[in-house]
């Protein structure tokens, strides 16, 4: 089972909340006060594990204390009732979560047959770093490569992880700097250092599984832990939006164990450049021509590499660049400013070469990359023009 694209996307577009109101006046504490926040998320996420666990051990209560009433010298009727009714309700409660199935990321899964040097790559990788192990790998539309850590159970310790990795990541980039990429996560994910905020950082991405799993799969007796997600999801990822900058910071760090730092800066500018032309004026350019004729079967990433190639001249990557160079993550943006990307590797100026050769799709997807692009804008197109943007 995994996440419908459409029901995903309409998912995540709900009204703002409360707490993104109150993040739009806080946010620029974060970077005055980074340890308040810290200390803030690992105490969310440490009542979220013990909410998880609060109606098993309410059962266990019930029981203990049922005992006592129904043996002790004079029965306390009124009592024994309340204490059996809270055992059954928590234990009804308790049932009706541990059959929700936690659903991993929507994606268009690949087997190793389908992309064996992008599988030959993830094992040189999770080689180099000892862990961690990849158990699947999904492609999606968006542009990103992250790790996701699906639980197995009820509570997120023993978990599988999924590898995903954006198709506008691999159609813009070249082989080199994809393989630096791919290589910078797996490196977080290893956890040999700063294991609490990769920790906070993993969970962003768990408690949403939980909330939209909850509310998609309408499992009898979750309505306490439905009600609690759907309040604490925006509110974690409040909260660790610092630490989660601080990961992908650690993540460009962990990079340069494999690749010098000329290679590590051309990536970060190269990623930084890719995600503003996509976000600023490759998408809405595609908006653009479904709103003049909305019965046009496009399919938006045959073209990618292509427009990347074309459009970024010199002088608009110098364009970019100063706009980017001066600009700040919003409060709840997860990757820190391309200036302090560069300074935590030693750099202070952006560097980036004009796209050569082959795409990393082309290298990584092999036969497939035409299949893959055309199963991906198809599920685009199913989902809406805008779902995957």
């Amino acid at each position: 089972m995994s996440f419908d694209v459409l029901t995903w996307q309409n998912f995540q577009k709900r009204t703002i909340s409360l707490q993104d109101k109150i993040g739009e006046y806080m946010g620029s504490s974060f970077n005055q006060y980074p340890g308040v926040y810290t200390g803030f998320a690992v105490v969310a996420a440490i009542a979220a594990h013990v909410f998880l666990l609060l109606f098993p051990l309410l059962v266990l209560v019930a029981l203990y204390n049922f005992y006592h009433v129904i043996t002790a010298d004079a029965v306390d009727r009124v009592l024994m009732v309340i204490w059996l009714t809270i055992g059954l309700l928590a234990a009804y409660i308790s049932y009706g979560f541990v059959r929700v199935k936690i659903v991993p990321p929507a994606g268009l899964p690949l087997t190793k047959a389908d992309a064996p040097e992008l599988f030959r790559l993830i094992e040189q990788a999770t080689n180099s770093f000892g862990r961690p192990e990849i158990h699947r790998v999904v492609v999606t539309g968006d542009y990103e490569l992250d790790i996701s850590k699906v639980p197995h159970w009820f509570l997120p310790v023993w978990s599988s992880n999924v590898l995903i990795v954006g198709l506008p990541v691999l159609l813009c980039h070249s082989p080199a700097h994809f393989a630096c990429m791919v290589n910078r996560r797996v490196g977080q994910f290893s956890r040999r250092y700063n294991m609490v905020t990769n920790w906070l950082y993993q969970l962003r991405s768990t408690w949403p599984m939980y909330r939209f799993s909850i509310e998609m799969q309408k499992v009898d007796g979750v309505a306490p832990h439905s009600h609690f997600y759907s309040l604490f999801v925006r509110l974690y990822c409040f909260l660790t939006t610092v630490a989660a900058r601080k990961e992908e910071l650690n993540a460009d760090s962990y990079a340069m164990e494999v690749y010098n730092d000329v290679v590590v800066c051309e990536m970060i500018t190269a990623d930084a450049v890719y995600r503003y032309y996509l976000q600023k004026n490759y998408w809405p350019a595609v908006e653009k021509i479904i709103a003049i004729s909305p019965k046009t079967e496009l399919n938006p990433y045959a073209k990618m590499t292509a427009a990347v190639n074309n459009k970024l001249a010199e002088q608009k990557i110098f364009e970019m660049l100063a706009d980017l160079e001066t600009q700040e993550p919003t409060w709840n943006d997860d990757v820190p400013s391309l200036r302090k990307r560069l300074a935590n590797i030693g750099h202070v100026s952006p560097c980036m070469k004009l796209s050569e050769g082959d795409s990393a799709a082309t290298i990584y997807l092999g036969g497939s990359a035409g299949n893959v692009t055309e199963e991906v804008g198809r599920r685009w197109l199913a989902a809406g023009a805008d779902a995957m943007v």
